[in-house]
């Protein structure tokens, strides 16, 4: 292909107005003539014959700027040389509908910049073809997907630009979508297309290098994807080939736990990363699926767990556990299904960090010679603290009891999503009406002080209990008022006779008033003097209240 030396270009300030658009883009008319004229005048002069190729780069950018949009982009596929030089004057003339939000990046890339890149509307997955051609596909850092349900086509287009794709710091591939002005996703079902879309995605990533990887699915109210094998015809495979060898962090909350195909991807994947952190969360799925799972998995690297699964059970558990010994941090937000009182942990030797139900962490706590590293642990109650909840924290109160004091360790009594607007249990009315009508004593008044001081009695340190002397800092989340549960019978009191020895607490309340924190204080400091700091925050504001009587507040 020949074409018109450079000299030939100085031609184009001379251009009349009448044939020059808005914004200097020339009529296709007299483009076409110039074009003819040129060529006639560079064959005529005898010269060398000039490649597209040899022409310097400031020519091919002059000779690009006379063309449209389109004319552009099919000028950029001819071959990668012309498309480094073409997309970046694309990029430039483009309407924010062809080239929008996040991806104008493109525009000022250069070999030293890594991008982050958000594909969350239609029109973000259209401009993917033309993305993947680009050489700052190469440099990436974080890749964020964001997934409509009903909107299968959006899943090729991902797997076609991870495809494309080399390497990323950060995946996230999140299923959901929410309307304008609401806070919350819309709900939808998962079905076996967002399955098999969703493998075809993590099969795009093989010998990809990828360090953290998120998999979610926000508002989506199916429990358990189809597992049966016919509905995944194409991937029966007893091994996956298709895996990742460099993950360290996984996040993952997709109902496609039990599909097979699915499950044998984690394995593989993840036995072969060298992974560190590992989250889970799941409802729903069959305790055979999550047995399997954890059966297969050997991680060496691992260092901290965090589940949130309603169908594991402690054997299961226990046995991945004892795979994976290096653990330092465990937090298993769910009760686990197994009825045993103990679950035998004695492989967690290096275990610093326990966070869970009480009536987990009672049964961990057992282990009085298994966790020589553990510093710190936290108790989680759901919404309220119900009397059971507060009878299993008086059995970790009692195996905390039973150890040897070795090291401090810090003490946190947390409750996850917090019911505030929730009302103390009033006693019943002290007089009722039978049947035929006549006044008589209520029965239920009597049942209601019963387990009343049946829990008082359950989970107060009796005189013959030794109290937990290794808890130095302990950390208190109250409700409303300064108060430990809703009920005004079960106190913060009842917890410190447990814990004399504690010199720091730390006490985290919504709404409370100067009243109820100089009461509080009163109480604490008369009757145990071996604390010396109270800490009080709410929201952005922190009382710290010293032995001494000094009071600092802190805007946070």
């Amino acid at each position: 292909m020949s074409i018109l030396h450079s000299s030939s270009l100085g031609s184009m300030n001379a251009l009349p107005g009448s044939h020059v658009k808005s914004g200097g883009r020339v009529t296709r008319k007299l483009r076409a003539g110039l074009f003819n004229t040129w060529t006639e005048e560079y064959c005529d002069s005898g010269a060398e014959e000039t490649t597209l190729m040899s022409l310097p780069e400031k020519v091919l950018v002059s000779i690009i700027k006379l063309m449209d949009e389109a004319t552009i982009l099919s000028f950029a596929y001819t071959c990668r040389f012309i498309y480094n030089i073409a997309i970046p004057e694309y990029i430039d003339v483009s309407e924010s509908h062809e080239f929008p939000g996040q991806l104008r990046q493109f525009k000022n890339w250069t070999s030293r910049t890594c991008l982050s890149l958000s594909f969350r509307h239609p029109e973000h997955y259209r401009c993917i073809p033309l993305v993947t051609l680009s050489p700052a596909i190469q440099s990436l850092s974080d890749v964020w997907f964001h997934i409509t349900p009903t909107r299968h086509d959006m899943l090729h287009q991902a797997a076609r630009f991870l495809q494309a794709m080399s390497a990323t710091e950060n995946l996230c591939i999140s299923f959901g979508s929410k309307l304008p002005g609401r806070l919350r996703p819309v709900e939808w079902e998962w079905d076996a297309l967002h399955t098999c879309g969703l493998v075809k995605i993590l099969r795009a990533l093989a010998n990809k290098r990828v360090t953290r990887l998120t998999l979610q699915a926000r508002g989506c109210t199916t429990a358990v994807a189809p597992e049966h094998s016919s509905t995944y015809f194409f991937m029966e495979d007893e091994r996956c080939y298709e895996t990742l060898e460099s993950l360290q962090d996984v996040y993952i909350a997709v109902p496609a736990m039990s599909v097979p195909c699915f499950r044998l991807w984690m394995v593989e994947s993840l036995n072969a990363s060298p992974l560190r952190s590992l989250t889970l969360e799941s409802r729903g799925v069959p305790e055979s699926a999550w047995t399997k799972l954890f059966r297969s998995l050997q991680l060496p690297s691992l260092r901290h767990v965090k589940l949130n699964i309603d169908s594991l059970r402690a054997r299961a558990f226990s046995q991945f556990l004892k795979t994976n010994r290096w653990v330092r941090s465990l937090n298993v937000q769910q009760d686990l299904l197994d009825e045993d009182s103990f679950m035998h942990l004695r492989a967690l030797s290096y275990l610093e960090d326990l966070t869970s139900t009480a009536i987990n962490v009672s049964r961990v706590l057992k282990n009085t010679d298994a966790l020589p590293c553990l510093s710190q642990i936290r108790i989680v109650s759901r919404g309220l603290r119900t009397c059971p909840d507060l009878l299993h924290i008086a059995e970790c109160m009692a195996a905390l009891a039973s150890w040897e004091a070795t090291r401090p360790i810090k003490l946190i009594l947390d409750v996850d999503q917090l019911n505030h607007d929730a009302e103390p249990p009033q006693p019943p009315l002290s007089w009722t009406m039978d049947e035929e009508g006549n006044q008589m004593e209520n029965p239920e008044l009597a049942y209601f002080w019963d387990e009343h001081a049946n829990c008082c009695a359950g989970i107060s340190r009796s005189i013959a209990q030794a109290p937990c002397l290794l808890v130095r800092t302990l950390e208190v989340t109250l409700f409303t008022g300064l108060r430990f549960t809703t009920s005004l019978y079960y106190g913060l009191k009842q917890w410190l006779s447990w814990c004399p020895s504690v010199e720091r607490l730390l006490l985290s309340c919504s709404t409370y008033t100067e009243q109820d924190a100089h009461s509080l204080l009163r109480t604490l400091w008369k009757d145990f003097p071996a604390i010396q700091a109270i800490e009080i925050s709410s929201g952005y504001r922190r009382q710290v209240h010293e032995r001494s009587h000094e009071t600092m507040e802190v805007d946070v």
